[in-house]
């Protein structure tokens, strides 16, 4: 069943919308794509009347903006549209945002074979729209690791501050490819004057995997909130952190606080494997430091529950 598109508008028109959504609209425009028809990414065929890849590739370079760029977003759901991303990427120096925004969408739609635009990708992360900006970190994290290993630096020093999240999530979606960031990300972890930061490296890190242990367990000796950070996302790695297990147990031992207790959370989250390494700690801790001797308590009765 074919689908049905918004009953007073020309499907150029709809798209013309979508594009202006992107790189900010107005307000009733805005209200329309959020609460009309619920037109899907999969249905922009039918309402683009199945017209074949190459008309709709003369139509990116025919008409209007608004024209140019429903074009240009029907050509990235045709079959072989890969094999036109250098045509399409023309988009991308385009005086006009709208066209701008939807060569970065199409692109990113295309995905991997849109690879060799990267460059071009990231040079729109200093376009003066937003919206452009916005789409270009999202098209760059669909483009794969040579396009969205570079956005890294953009999560330390962002351009403005609603690209960070676009940044982690494109940074999240490599996962363990995304471990040649990882100096940067450590650096980034240990920053105690930007807490969002520190929050949104360490996410990446987790999502990078075991590769991430050696620079988390590093963080785990600095002062500050660094060393509660690195223990939750030890934690978050569950029984992968089982490497990090020594020093989890110092922190736990020769701090107090919020260390010790994200330190003590950490080691639950390893599980078992590091109940011999808690036993012994138990063993050892100071009859005096009574805190201590009963957290390593409380936390073997949840390794080694009777």
């Amino acid at each position: 069943m074919r689908a049905r598109r918004h009953p007073r508008l020309p499907p150029l028109r709809w798209a013309a919308l979508l594009a202006l959504a992107g790189c900010g609209g107005e307000p009733s425009d805005l209200t329309f794509l959020a609460e009309g028809t619920g037109h899907t990414s999969a249905q922009l065929l039918d309402l683009y009347e199945g017209l074949p890849l190459d008309r709709w590739l003369a139509r990116t370079d025919e008409g209007p903006p608004s024209d140019r760029a429903a074009a240009l977003l029907a050509v990235a759901e045709l079959p072989g549209a890969g094999a036109h991303a250098p045509r399409i990427a023309k988009g991308l120096a385009d005086a006009s945002p709208r066209v701008r925004w939807a060569t970065l969408e199409a692109l990113g739609r295309i995905g991997g074979a849109a690879g060799a635009q990267a460059e071009a990708v990231l040079g729109l992360l200093r376009d003066p729209v937003p919206g452009v900006r916005r789409a270009a970190v999202l098209c760059a994290g669909r483009l794969g690791a040579d396009a969205a290993l570079p956005l890294a630096g953009r999560l330390v020093a962002p351009l403005d501050e609603d690209l960070r999240d676009g940044v982690k999530a494109a940074l999240l979606a490599l996962g363990p490819d995304a471990e040649p960031a990882l100096p940067l990300l450590s650096t980034a972890a240990a920053d105690e004057d930007d807490l969002v930061l520190a929050e949104h490296a360490t996410d990446v890190m987790v999502s990078i995997g075991e590769a991430s242990l050696p620079a988390l367990v590093q963080l785990l000796s600095k002062t500050g909130l660094s060393p509660v950070t690195a223990a939750a996302a030890l934690g978050r790695l569950g029984p992968t952190a089982a490497p990090a297990i020594p020093d989890l147990i110092r922190l736990a031992v020769g701090r107090k606080g919020d260390s010790r207790r994200a330190a003590l959370d950490a080691l639950g989250a390893v599980g078992p494997a590091a109940l011999e390494a808690v036993r012994a700690a138990r063993a050892a801790a100071p009859a005096e430091d009574e805190d201590l001797r009963a957290d390593l308590d409380d936390l073997l009765k949840r390794l080694a529950p009777r």
